[in-house]
Formats: C-alpha cells, sequence, structure tokens
C-alpha cells in the first residue's frame, strides 16, 4: 500500500499535508519532511496547521510552509493522525479529490481513498522515510534529515521507549550517516527548557499526588498558572512523561485543563498496562505505553474514572 501511496504522490500535484492538532514531534517532522521532498519534486505543497508549534521543535518550521487561506488541495495527506477529527481542518481534507493517510497508530481505523497504518513502526518518521527513499528514491535533504530524524528521536523518547526497535536504530543510523549532529539536535529536542519551563516542572512536582500503593502518579498544571506565567499549553507538553518516571510507578497521569469542564489527560505506562485501551474509552487514542484522551468535567472527576480503569489492569 506505501508503494501505492507514492505512485499516487507521482501523479499528483496540489498537496496539502495534515499533521494533527497540538503537533509533536513525529508529525510535524514527518509533514515537514514529505512537504519538502514534494516540493523539491516540483510540486505544490503546503502543511495544514494552526497550533503553537511547541518550543522544542520550532526550529524546524518556517511560516513559507503554511497554506495560504482557501488552500484548496487536488490531494490531502494526513500524517500521524489517528483519528481524522483531530485535523486543524477537516472539512479541508474531506473536501480534496484525493485523500489518503499514514499512521503508526493501532487505533487508526484506515481512513481515506489510500490508507497505510503500520503500527510496528516506532514513528510516523520511519514510514515517510521508506516512503521517500524506498518508495519514490529521492535523497534527503538535510533540512529532511533533520525532520525525520526529530520525527523519530522524539517518539521514542531519544531511543529509550519500548516502541525503538532495530529498524528504528538503523534508519537514525542511515540519517546520522547523511549528516545529522546527534549532540545539537539532542540539546535542541530534549536538554533545553526556558526559565518559564522549569518553573512549570516545580509546579508539576509540587502538585503530584500518587494512588494505588504508589503504582499510579498524577500531576498537572493549572490554567491559571500558565495564564500567570504566560505559557500555552503547548510548553508544558514535555511533563506528560514525568509522572511516570516516579519510582514503583506504573502508570503516569498528567492533566491539562484545556476550557473549563475540559479536561486534556496524558497517559503513560511502564511495563503491564495499555494506555491506549484507557484512552479509547473516553474517545481518545495512542499506544500502549502512551495515549491521551479528552474528558469532560473537573480534573479529580477525570483522574477518580481513570483510576477506576486503572485498578482493573494492575
Amino acid at each position: 500500500m506505501l508503494k501505492q501511496i507514492a505512485q499516487a504522490l507521482l501523479s499528483k500535484d496540489n498537496f496539502a499535508i495534515f499533521p494533527h492538532v497540538n503537533p509533536d514531534g513525529d508529525c510535524l517532522g514527518s509533514a515537514l519532511a514529505l512537504c519538502s521532498a514534494l516540493r523539491n519534486m516540483g510540486k505544490k505543497a503546503y502543511v495544514v496547521t494552526t497550533d503553537p508549534i511547541p518550543q522544542n521543535i520550532a526550529f524546524l518550521w518556517d511560516e513559507g510552509f503554511c497554506a495560504p487561506n482557501g488552500w484548496k488541495p487536488a490531494c490531502a495527506v494526513a500524517v500521524d493522525c489517528a483519528d481524522p477529527d483531530r485535523m486543524s481542518d477537516k472539512a479541508c481534507f474531506d473536501g480534496a479529490p484525493f485523500t489518503c493517510c499514514m499512521d503508526h497508530h493501532g487505533t487508526n481505523p484506515g481512513y481515506g481513498d489510500l490508507s497505510f497504518v503500520e503500527p510496528q513502526a516506532a514513528a510516523t518518521g520511519e514510514i515517510i522515510f521508506s516512503l521517500l527513499t524506498d518508495c519514490l528514491g529521492v535523497p534527503l535533504t538535510p533540512f529532511e534529515r533533520d525532520c525525520l530524524y526529530t520525527a523519530i528521536c522524539t517518539d521514542t523518547g531519544n531511543f529509550k521507549f519500548s516502541n525503538t526497535t532495530p529498524r528504528t536504530h538503523r534508519i537514525a543510523a542511515e540519517l546520522i550517516a547523511a549528516g545529522v549532529d546527534v549532540a545539537d539536535m539532542s540539546q535542541r529536542l530534549f536538554d533545553t527548557l526556558t526559565l518559564r519551563q522549569l518553573k512549570a516542572h516545580a509546579e508539576a512536582v509540587k502538585n503530584l499526588s500518587v494512588y494505588m500503593d504508589g503504582r499510579v502518579a498524577v500531576t498537572f498544571v493549572s490554567t491559571a498558572f500558565l495564564q500567570e506565567n504566560g505559557m500555552g499549553f503547548e510548553d508544558v507538553d514535555f511533563l506528560s512523561s514525568m509522572p511516570r518516571n516516579v519510582e514503583g510507578a506504573e502508570v503516569g497521569i498528567f492533566c491539562k485543563e484545556r476550557t473549563p469542564g475540559e479536561i486534556k489527560v496524558s497517559l503513560r505506562s511502564n511495563h503491564c498496562v495499555d494506555v491506549s485501551e484507557i484512552a479509547a474509552l473516553f474517545g481518545g487514542g495512542g499506544h500502549k505505553r502512551a495515549a491521551g484522551a479528552t474528558i469532560s468535567g473537573t480534573r479529580q472527576q477525570a483522574v477518580e474514572q481513570l483510576l477506576a480503569e486503572i485498578a482493573k489492569r494492575v
């Protein structure tokens, strides 16, 4: 199916590429690498995203990639978006004469005229790498190389998450051989925090609670804190895995109040709990060890519902 998508991309023009809302390194890196490659093939392509870009991956973004107002693509491509409702402009995607999606989330139902979903891939960036190098045979530019390394590196937690495979390392090795500066990329992606983010980390530590004899760790950063410190939700996404790192914790929960009565939860697990199953119960999704959902109600109500589900699994 990936070869069919490659053939479709070769035969078409005027592309819009759709990452998911609240972009992370995998969806943005994959989208930008594909957009750049299509442009280098002489095609017109844009990335459709309206949400703020997280600070650690902002170095990849350029306003020149942004789709102009009213852009009506002939071909719409979703990347790393398991749920079509989690696009910035689903109406634009649905209105395109031809649509396809490429993703690595097992919860993706497979949508569009062509769909390639590979849950075994550690990141959608691995799929885009195969599309560009194996199926299309195009040489990667330094920018595309850095985009794909960002995609793979961030979705594997700098190659320390359980989704990391031999294939992941082989692709990373090829990108490094092509010139990726590992030290510089690691510094940008993982080791640089603003003073505001350091304050947010301290706030999350202060708000940390443990449940079930320490098997579940929960924390949050309030909307009031973010507003007082001039921060957005994208500025604290780096805290999503922090509760899981507490000694003895199997599941970590990080909560953000997007709007009153709407709680965004990030779920992480270490060994035995499939948090994607739990997220799916609340209309969300993700992976076995990393997933998320939005739950209606107060933060306490959201946590209580999650704890009830986790208790069935630990």
